[in-house]
């Protein structure tokens, strides 16, 4: 009695299951990280910076992938005079999209506040280019405050 096939169907089975769970868990860390981050959002506008820029690190934590979550930690930054930490998040915001013309902006003002004006002309040139060019481009206007899309 030959049991091969069996035993490859249950180790095919566990497999898949494996690969299921595993998925799901990746989609549950995502969907974690858009609760710190909408909970971030929310003690940012209630005007609690620092408990916002605690959400938002635990939401870099979980997912590290998306820029608006940088962004919105360098808001948070910014609002507790903390500019070369607001200056990092925003690098890294503009590190994963390069076309963030927010974040260009306020990188510039970021580094105005450190009496870094070199960097900050050439942070806002790069912020007044993208804005030229999204002019030209038929788009959605965009908000210069606080990035509340997850959707990148």
């Amino acid at each position: 009695m030959n049991f091969y096939p069996a035993k490859m169907l249950l180790f095919i089975l566990f497999l898949f299951a494996f690969a299921v769970s595993c998925s799901s868990t990746q989609d549950d860390i995502k969907v974690g990280a858009l609760d710190h981050f909408r909970r971030g959002n929310a003690y940012f506008n209630a005007n609690r910076p620092k408990a916002a820029a605690k959400e938002y690190k635990i939401a870099i934590a979980l997912d590290s992938s998306r820029e608006q979550f940088y962004y919105n930690l360098g808001l948070a930054y910014y609002s507790l005079v903390l500019f070369k930490q607001a200056i990092d998040a925003y690098w890294k915001a503009i590190e994963l999209k390069p076309d963030f013309a927010d974040a260009w902006y306020n990188l510039s003002l970021a580094f105005e506040k450190i009496n870094e004006t070199d960097k900050a002309f050439m942070a806002y040139q790069k912020y007044q280019k993208l804005n030229l060019s999204k002019e030209k481009k038929p788009s959605e206007k965009t908000d210069n405050k606080q990035n509340t899309d997850s959707d990148g």
